[in-house]
């Protein structure tokens, strides 16, 4: 038929996946940097627990923390191709306002 957009369907190939995967597991480390950062200190008992996870995860290499089906932060860091002490020292220099300073640049 003449006026009908055809798509054409690729096959997904392992660099799509690889990508696919290091952007799923940057998404995860960046959510717990978020609330390692923002809810520590806090006196609210969510944050306070979700700090207490994010930080059992991103500087305690312990496997049994969480359920074993789990990626522990030594092996994100291994598929993000960074070393751990080179992310957790950049998570130590970060407050508060450098991540509210993001938001704001971010939203505008």
């Amino acid at each position: 038929m003449t006026g009908m957009i055809q798509l054409e369907y690729e096959e997904p190939g392992e660099e799509n996946d690889d990508f696919r995967l290091r952007l799923l597991i940057a998404s995860v480390v960046q959510r717990a940097v978020v609330d390692w950062v923002l809810y520590r200190g806090l006196d609210d008992v969510r944050k306070r627990r979700l700090y207490h996870e994010a930080d059992q995860w991103l500087f305690r290499d312990d496997r049994n923390i969480f359920d074993d089906d789990g990626i522990t932060f030594p092996e994100a860091c291994l598929v993000l191709g960074t070393p751990t002490g080179v992310i957790r020292s950049s998570i130590l220099s970060l407050g508060r306002e450098d991540l509210l300073g993001l938001r704001r640049a971010f939203s505008g």
